[in-house]
């Protein structure tokens, strides 16, 4: 009888191996601030490029649960750490990366909402550079498409990018990114634009 009384045992903390990254709007951010969150309840974030960010989350089976500072903390990881942890993480989590589609737009597929966290791979886009030559440039209209084209393409690939990322981009409303198109330079994204 007395065990009704028992306190449940607290689940277990989750540990740095199930931390991932997540790429979101700065809206999100102004989201938070709208909120109300405290400082040790604010996610951790950094900028990625143009209008993008950096969350991190713990991937747990049901959901994701947002990384805050105290989280870091806790598992004593610091600023400059977070990033190549959940990247490897996300590494682990990709197996095959697909693409759909026919030059000059193709589309990478790999599932689980994880195509706009391929922008954090390097190993992807390094290995790419030297097949579409001069310069990669990818829309994320939202967490789980990633088009891309190049620089070069003389079949109007930079003008269907825009079109579907805007097509794209308008249909979704909870998991919209961004409709700027960015170009991959010296191992790192920019904001493309026509006169870059």
């Amino acid at each position: 009888m007395f065990g009704l009384f028992k306190k449940k045992p607290e689940p277990p903390q989750p540990d740095a191996s199930l931390i991932v990254p997540r790429i979101k709007h700065t809206d999100f951010l102004a989201a938070l601030r709208e909120i109300g969150t405290g400082p040790d309840d604010t996610p951790v974030t950094e900028p990625l490029v143009g209008d993008l960010i950096i969350t991190y989350a713990f991937d747990l089976p049901e959901s994701f649960q947002m990384v805050c500072p105290h989280d870091c903390q806790r598992l004593g990881i610091g600023p400059e750490q977070i990033r190549t942890i959940a990247v490897t993480n996300l590494k682990r989590q990709l197996g095959n990366i697909g693409r759909q589609g026919e030059p000059p737009l193709l589309q990478m597929v790999v599932g689980g909402n994880l195509e706009a966290c391929l922008l954090l791979v390097d190993d992807i886009w390094q290995s790419l550079a030297g097949k579409i030559p001069p310069e990669i440039v990818v829309g994320v209209p939202t967490r789980d498409i990633l088009f891309l084209t190049t620089t070069a393409s003389t079949k109007g690939g930079l003008q269907m990018l825009r079109d579907a990322v805007k097509e794209a981009h308008a249909s979704e409303t909870t998991h919209a990114l961004t409709q700027q198109l960015l170009v991959r330079r010296n191992e790192r994204w920019e904001v493309f634009t026509e006169t870059t």
